[in-house]
């Protein structure tokens, strides 16, 4: 998600601009993790062999074919998962946030 500083002069709450897909947040005191290196997207059609993972930078971006780099790509996006919060955790940081910006 894409934040922008919030418009009023109240502090620095984040309004989001865009969200792609649904990602739930991982807390602060979470491991580090192989989100910290960079977004990507897996990319995935279904057939053995043809998912690819996508890494889109400033001024390019960059399709990773090689079934062994998606597979590591897939390790990484299942740890990321597992590190997350849950649905209701992240609906209660959210809203814990949203109180603190009013």
């Amino acid at each position: 998600m894409v934040t922008r500083p919030r418009q009023s002069g109240h502090g620095p709450c984040p309004t989001p601009l865009t969200a792609r897909a649904p990602v739930p947040p991982t807390p602060l005191h979470a491991e580090l993790h192989p989100g910290m290196a960079g977004g990507f997207a897996l990319l995935g059609f279904g057939q053995p062999g043809l998912d690819v993972v996508l890494l889109e930078h400033l001024d390019s971006s960059l399709y990773v074919e090689e079934v062994s780099d998606v597979e590591r790509y897939t390790e990484a996006f299942e740890r990321l998962t597992a590190s997350a919060l849950s649905f209701d955790q992240s609906l209660s940081l959210i809203a814990s946030k949203k109180e603190a910006c009013t």
